[in-house]
């Protein structure tokens, strides 16, 4: 760093953006004179996954500060981690993380040398299809909540979808799909977000929850 005073920056709430890599982010030091590390405070929100990207150039590592994430590093598998724990993602390597829990998943991203746009690179396929399905109910949380248990374990066997619950929020996922079903005491929500590999036979997927849910709320 050049020069050789000691300095102290206290970032304000008021300093955080949205980014279009569907992440809020708190720059907490990203300075020209000190070209070796930048520091940011990333924050996602419950059921959502940052853009699948890279940097060119730059080492960053997740340091896990509050709630849970499912990262994606490279081939690596997606792995869950908490408060506490480090994610090494080396210059150029693919990455995202979702959130799966039901609170604030929040982060420091550590880069070096320090963050710069022009490294960014965004790799999301662009060919992505979501299904969005909205269902009231009459049956009452537990019984919802049991119905829904039954559609995910459909969803295992015909799509190999892994899923754990997070309070009322199911969580699944497998390799080109994530997404959510939240279960209230009148209403159920489903959102799924299919990659590339799954866009074309969305409809097929989308017909089949429909019909599921049809047999378990009626």
């Amino acid at each position: 760093m050049r020069g050789d005073r000691p300095r102290i920056r206290h970032p304000r709430e008021s300093e955080e953006l949205w980014t279009d890599e569907r992440c809020y982010i708190l720059e907490t030091w990203n300075h020209p004179d000190d070209e070796a590390v930048s520091i940011a405070r990333a924050r996602v929100k419950p059921g959502v996954a940052t853009r699948l990207h890279r940097l060119r150039g730059i080492t960053e590592r997740y340091i896990i500060i509050s709630g849970r994430g499912r990262v994606e590093v490279g081939a690596a598998s997606p792995t869950l981690v908490a408060p506490g724990d480090m994610v090494y993602i080396p210059p150029g390597c693919p990455q995202r993380i979702l959130n799966p829990g039901d609170t604030d998943l929040v982060f420091l991203a550590v880069c070096s040398p320090r963050f710069v746009p022009q490294a960014y690179e965004d790799i999301e396929p662009s060919h992505m299809s979501s299904i969005h399905i909205e269902r009231t109910h009459d049956l009452g949380l537990e019984s919802a909540r049991a119905q829904v248990e039954e559609l995910a374990q459909s969803l295992r066997d015909e799509l190999q979808a892994e899923y754990e619950w997070n309070g009322d929020r199911l969580v699944f996922e497998r390799p080109g799909a994530t997404g959510t079903i939240d279960v209230g005491a009148d209403r159920i929500d489903v959102h799924i977000e299919l990659g590339w590999t799954l866009t074309l036979i969305s409809d097929m997927i989308e017909e089949s929850i429909n019909r599921r849910l049809d047999a378990a709320l009626s």
